[in-house]
């Protein structure tokens, strides 16, 4: 097996460069990629005793993997959300979280858009990164920041992150810094967390969330606009059904924020926050069960 330090390309101990994700970029990227097709099937084992990574689309991230080259170093990841058990406090909010399960040099690329051959290096017992991570499939990294050289050295060099530098810079300062907590502006997030994973109980069971809805419209004011769903046959009634943004974006409603469209079949799911419309679920085609989709990788979840 090769050390971590052998798997830096030449040139590249200190780094230059920006974090992006062209194809046309100079070599000296690292690569941290997936290996669980579809979220759940593991090919972690297979990757490793085949000495491949391969691409599990096929018509996503071809290009991308085509630009790998040899000697590029990559990592085979994890990423999720945590509460417990990090090594600071996380004052009971979600903190991202990046795992490094294997690491590697690919040694060469069939250019097939689908698989490289990478001399691997299994990480036991796997390693976390916290703050500053990706949940997409292939993640391409440049060196030449704080934020990616830290990432590079931490997974690369079995360097420590530096979690007070991370948890103080401005993106999570306020939620993880370590200012007064009389200077915590976040808190309320914790609310909405709760309401939204209960939401996501009712992904196979919206009728019930229909009705829920239903009920407290009767005793809130506000949300009359529920009853004057169009439907297909040009008929009006209460909606048929829901999704998680629009059932979290009702709480939003009289707060004097501009909504359109309420005479038009529409029903607006927030505002300030850039949340979109969402048409009704006859009259306009809105897939209902599609908007679910991207709800639960948002819900913080156990670590794996």
């Amino acid at each position: 097996q090769r050390s971590r330090k052998s798997l830096l390309p030449s040139g590249t101990e200190s780094g230059t460069g920006s974090n992006t994700q062209t194809k046309d970029s100079a070599s000296g990227a690292t690569w941290f990629v997936g290996a669980a097709y579809g979220g759940t099937d593991d090919q972690l084992p297979r990757f490793i005793s085949e000495g491949i990574w391969e691409n599990g689309y096929e018509d996503k991230h071809l290009d991308v993997v085509r630009s790998m080259r040899p000697g590029d170093r990559i990592a085979i990841k994890s990423s999720y959300t945590r509460k417990h058990g990090l090594p600071f406090d996380s004052r009971g909010q979600a903190v991202s979280v990046l795992a490094i399960k294997a690491i590697g040099a690919i040694t060469e690329n069939l250019n097939d858009g689908k698989r490289v051959k990478v001399d691997w290096t299994m990480v036991e017992p796997v390693r976390e990164w916290y703050f500053y991570t990706h949940r997409g499939t292939v993640w391409r990294v440049l060196p030449g920041e704080w934020m990616t050289d830290g990432l590079i050295a931490f997974a690369f060099d079995s360097k420590s992150q530096d979690v007070d530098r991370f948890r103080n810079a401005p993106y999570w300062r306020e939620r993880f810094g370590t200012v007064a907590p009389d200077k915590h502006r976040f808190g309320w997030t914790k609310f909405y967390e709760a309401i939204a994973a209960k939401l996501l109980t009712y992904r196979a069971n919206r009728a019930a969330l229909v009705e829920g809805v239903r009920e407290i419209s009767g005793r809130v004011d506000g949300l009359g606009h529920l009853a004057e769903d169009k439907y297909a046959d040009g008929t009006t009634g209460f909606v048929k059904d829901i999704c998680p943004f629009t059932t979290m974006g009702l709480f939003n409603r009289g707060a004097g924020w501009a909504h359109g469209g309420e005479k038009r079949g529409t029903k607006p799911v927030a505002s300030k926050s850039g949340w979109a419309h969402c048409s009704s679920s006859e009259a306009f085609g809105c897939s209902w069960a599609m908007n679910w989709q991207p709800f639960q990788p948002m819900i913080p979840t156990p670590a794996r």
